[in-house]
C-alpha cells in the first residue's frame, strides 16, 4: 500500500478525484500504475476487500517477496473481488507530486480506516454512494 499526493491529469473533466490517494499497486506499465485506491469505497467495505486481498497472496510472509495475486481481468469477473471494482484507478508516475510512502503491512487496516482522503469536487460520502452502485 502507498500513499502520495496526486495531480490528476484530466481533473477539469473528471466529477471527482482523490489528491491523496490510499493505493495497492496491481499492474505497472511504461508511466502508469494501475491501483485500488482504497479511499473510493466506505471504510466497511475497505476492510472487507483487504480480508479477500490478503487470502489471495502467493504467501503469507507479507514482506518484500509477497505479492497478490490479484489481476484487472479476476477484479471484473470474481464477486468477491466487487469492492475493488469503483477502485481501480491509473495512475501517471510523473503526475505524482510528493514521495511516495509506502505503509508497512502491519498498518493497512488502520491505514484504511483513517479519513485521508483529499476530495477534489465531491464529498466522500457522495462517492461512496456512486461506488456502491458499482458494486
Amino acid at each position: 500500500m502507498y500513499m502520495f499526493f496526486y495531480d490528476a491529469k484530466h481533473k477539469q473533466k473528471l466529477p471527482y478525484w482523490d489528491r491523496f490517494p490510499c493505493m495497492i499497486p496491481l499492474e505497472h506499465r511504461e508511466g502508469q500504475i494501475l491501483g485500488v485506491n482504497l479511499h473510493y469505497i466506505a471504510p466497511r467495505h475497505r476492510i472487507l476487500l483487504l480480508d479477500e486481498l490478503f487470502r489471495r497472496t502467493n504467501n503469507e510472509d507479507f514482506d518484500d517477496t509477497t505479492r497478490f495475486r490479484v489481476f484487472y481481468d479476476m477484479i471484473k469477473a470474481v464477486s468477491r473481488l466487487k469492492y475493488a471494482k469503483p477502485c481501480l484507478k491509473w495512475y501517471i508516475s510523473s503526475r505524482i507530486q510528493s514521495r511516495v510512502t509506502e505503509v508497512p503491512t502491519e498498518y493497512w487496516e488502520i491505514v484504511a480506516l483513517m479519513p485521508a482522503a483529499l476530495w477534489e469536487g465531491a464529498h466522500a460520502n457522495h462517492v461512496y454512494a456512486k461506488s456502491r452502485r458499482n458494486f
